[in-house]
């Protein structure tokens, strides 16, 4: 059973190292080979259990609250090389095994992105797969890149050159599954280096700070790349209000649908001035205020701040950022409900709205009014009937398309457990039900209003595999609510621990051992 891997975090295990492993082929080097690596020369981190086989060497990675896996160590120059072939099989038939394979030099720094390569591939449950990673190439202004901050992807990065590795001195390779939450099982057949040409490089990338600062044009684009429908002046966008104002006046949207989006003409029930869902000739429906089936159809994030960009010591990025007695400058003051308690968290103080910044260039000086009116009659346009979570207020809450609101919950975590964003929150601490009355009186309105869909609660929850939440819950402090009451359906299940323990094959001394 294995963690879910879209939710993992990127962690570097320090490479440790091993002597002659060093073996040519003409134009490839073998780093590693399941039957010439002597299986004394792999190092195990995060208990790992290794063993040979035909062809493989098996890998059994254990939980472990930073990464387990193997670590290879040598001294190669690769300065010739341009990709990296990896054989791995994975084992297990329930999920993909995510892993995490790193190159350094000596003195390689992850926090400094110093000194390493690192990337991560996804090997499909139950199959044998063979990975090419290119090779990072060596840029001609490194003093460039290391400039970026606060990025997901660098510019750099887009190219998997955001790397100051030196190849002509690679001293270790390593490759783990990180903070695994359940155990894998999986073989590394072989990894090899091969020669080739580099790949070539686009011009800007051969500009120096000077020439590439800023490289954000005022409209939030990237100013060295083209694309279709790039926004080169406001008379582009003005453009593009008039193409959306006929493109609206053509295509009105489907008919047949009450002011709710329900099925005109379908089924009549009986109409209770809320939506709800009923069970109808057998099946489970949707059914909108007025008594008419709905099949709700939306989209997230209906809002004109989705391009919200911190500035803090980055505002050398940015080329033509307004000044404060600009007009312009009321889009530092802007924020997403979305993204600002993101924001505030992490102690970002300054940032700036590109996206509504581009919405009052379209659309003028009653940007905000003209903007809530299309989103409305563009949704509909498009045949969609619901204004779904994490969108603007002053949208949804015009009585024009139905929506839901979403609540994020304060209250304690399953302390075992794994996540994007936060951990699982515990449904058995007295916390939650109390939270979740709090922040639903906070929203009588909405609960009254009947255009009001329904709620999401919390958002992006890592739920693992089917046994993920019991593991957590295990791992979790003797006090965890979670844990208590599990105990109690485990005694009340096995009556005895002796019980217990026949089924699970475990050895518990007690109830309270178990806890």
């Amino acid at each position: 059973m294995k963690a879910n891997q879209f939710f993992l975090l990127l962690f570097f295990l320090p490479l440790m190292a091993i002597g002659n492993q060093l073996m040519s082929d003409g134009d490839e080097t073998i780093l590693f080979g399941a039957n010439t690596t002597p299986l004394n020369q792999i190092i195990k981190k995060g208990g790992s259990i290794l063993k040979n086989e035909q062809n493989s060497l098996y890998i059994n990675t254990k939980i472990d609250p930073s990464a387990s896996g193997i670590e290879i160590k040598g001294n190669w120059n690769l300065s010739k090389c341009n990709t990296l072939v990896i054989e791995i099989e994975n084992y297990d038939k329930l999920g993909w095994l995510p892993v995490t394979v790193s190159l350094e030099n000596t003195g390689a720094s992850l926090s400094k992105r110093k000194g390493l390569f690192v990337e991560r591939i996804y090997v499909p449950a139950g199959q044998t797969k063979q990975f090419t990673i290119e090779l990072p190439v060596k840029v001609p202004h490194p003093e460039v890149a290391a400039q970026f901050s606060g990025m997901r992807t660098a510019p750099f990065g887009l190219w998997g050159l955001i790397s100051d590795i030196d190849l002509e001195r690679v001293t270790g390779i390593s490759l783990y599954v990180n903070k695994p939450a359940s155990e894998w099982e999986w073989g590394l057949k072989k990894i090899i280096a091969k020669e080739g040409p580099s790949r070539s490089l686009p011009s800007w990338m051969s500009l120096s700070s000077d020439q590439f600062f800023p490289f954000i044009d005022q409209y939030g684009q990237f100013k060295y790349r083209d694309w279709p429908g790039k926004t080169k002046s406001d008379a582009d966008l003005h453009a593009a209000y008039q193409e959306e104002m006929a493109d609206l006046e053509s295509h009105r949207g489907p008919g047949n649908r009450d002011k709710y989006g329900g099925w005109q003409s379908g089924p009549s029930l009986k109409a209770t001035g809320s939506f709800r869902v009923e069970k109808y000739e057998g099946k489970w429906w949707m059914v909108d205020p007025d008594g008419k089936l709905f099949w709700s159809h939306g989209v997230v994030r209906v809002t004109p701040s989705s391009g919200v960009t911190p500035l803090d010591n980055r505002e050398k990025y940015f080329e033509n950022l307004p000044e404060e007695a600009s007009p312009f400058s009321e889009f530092y003051r802007t924020y997403d409900e979305l993204l600002k308690p993101y924001y505030d968290a992490r102690g970002i103080k300054k940032t700036y709205d590109f996206s509504a910044a581009n919405i009052k260039r379209k659309y003028g000086d009653e940007w905000r009014k003209k903007y809530a009116e299309r989103a409305h009659n563009r949704l509909k346009s498009w045949g969609l009937n619901t204004i779904a979570n994490s969108s603007d207020k002053s949208i949804y809450l015009q009585d024009k398309t139905p929506y839901t609101d979403r609540i994020e919950l304060k209250s304690p975590y399953i302390e075992g457990s794994n996540g994007m964003w936060w951990k699982f929150t515990d449904p058995f601490d007295p916390d939650f039900r109390t939270d979740l009355q709090r922040q639903l009186k906070e929203r009588k309105a909405e609960l009254d209003d009947p255009w009001c869909l329904g709620f999401f609660v919390d958002n992006e929850i890592n739920w693992g595999t089917e046994t993920s939440l019991a593991e957590w819950t295990l791992q979790s402090p003797p006090k965890q609510a979670a844990k208590v009451e599990m105990l109690n359906r485990l005694r009340s299940k096995y009556k005895t621990i002796r019980s217990l323990n026949d089924v699970w094959k475990s050895d518990y001394k007690s109830w309270d051992a178990l806890l």
